[in-house]
């Protein structure tokens, strides 16, 4: 099987997928031979798939991870298509602005007339030009560097702290986050992996480093026997209805269960603050855009009508 998905694919994946084809020929288990492929495969995906072979439940671990890979892609599917939007919109305002700058300091060259000078900076039209396009880079080039820093843990757990404060933002950046940890401890639990590891999987699936600050102490205590419920509570960073599911799994004996459920609620929950968000968004960026045009127009107006008219005063 590895071998035929071999043939299939970007060169990287072929190569990915012919070395662990090699490395279960030659004895290895699918696992170690995923771990050999120096990062290609999630840990996710490589500590299930052990699990799977340890407990002898490999299709039910592979059946796992492939319900979660699509609802990942459907999920940054959904997210790419409700911003995709407000994201055109922004591009747009960022052009027009640009033309504008340009079109109206050829129409007063075309007429003989002054340079257009929009802030009263005494500078030429090009040079207001490139002040607007250095200025969007740095504006958006700072929000790359600062959302690419917080996924990679520059800033450490910081800046989730302050987006947790940020209405609906906050709420939604935690749903996901927790949707992860419920269906990752769901799948290591289900795949037979110990609470130890699968724990430590959650966290790390969480892919926010305000919960993964915690990872150290939850295990800690878990290692001096305290159950997973009160290890969770004692962090004071799940709530209570998270804590809640937990508690009956463990009361009942099937958390994949009460965490599969849990993450289910909580995707569903996340679609609808996803859908308010980009609604929100969108008239942050229509009226970000209308005030810039309103300052344009009255520029404008105070320039050319009110300007001429001073020049031919007494």
């Amino acid at each position: 099987i590895w071998e035929r998905e071999a043939k299939h694919g970007s060169p990287a994946h072929r190569f990915a997928l012919q070395k662990v084809a090699g490395q279960i020929a030659s004895g290895h288990t699918v696992a170690e031979g995923m771990r050999a492929t120096n990062g290609y495969f999630p840990e996710l995906a490589v500590a299930v798939t052990e699990a799977g072979e340890t407990g002898g439940r490999l299709e039910r671990s592979f059946e796992l991870l492939s319900r979660h890979y699509q609802t990942m892609v459907r999920f940054r599917r959904e997210m790419a298509s409700r911003l995709a939007w407000p994201a055109l919109e922004m591009f747009g305002a960022v052009v027009v602005i640009g033309l504008l700058i340009l079109g109206m300091g050829w129409a007063t060259s075309t007429m003989g007339g002054k340079p257009m000078d929009f802030l009263g900076f005494g500078w030429s039209t090009m040079q207001y030009f490139w002040a607007w396009v250095t200025f969007v880079v740095l504006l958006f080039g700072t929000l790359a560097v600062l959302v690419y820093g917080a996924r990679e843990g520059w800033f450490g757990e910081t800046p989730m702290r302050i987006a947790r404060k940020i209405p609906l933002l906050g709420k939604t950046i935690q749903i996901f986050s927790l949707a992860r940890f419920a269906w990752v401890l769901a799948a290591a639990y289900e795949a037979g992996m110990n609470t130890m590891r699968g724990v430590g999987l959650a966290f790390r699936a969480t892919q926010n480093f305000y919960y993964q600050q915690f990872e150290d102490q939850v295990k800690h205590d878990l290692q001096s026997g305290m159950p997973l419920t009160d290890s969770l509570r004692r962090t004071n960073a799940f709530p209570d209805d998270f804590l809640m599911h937990i508690e009956n799994g463990e009361l009942t004996g099937n958390i994949p269960e009460s965490m599969t459920r849990l993450a289910e609620e909580y995707n569903d929950q996340a679609e609808k603050n996803l859908s308010i968000l980009a609604k929100v968004l969108f008239m942050i960026i229509f009226g970000i855009i209308a005030v810039m045009i309103g300052v344009l127009i009255v520029t404008l107006y105070m320039q050319l009508y009110l300007g001429t008219i001073q020049e031919y005063m007494p």
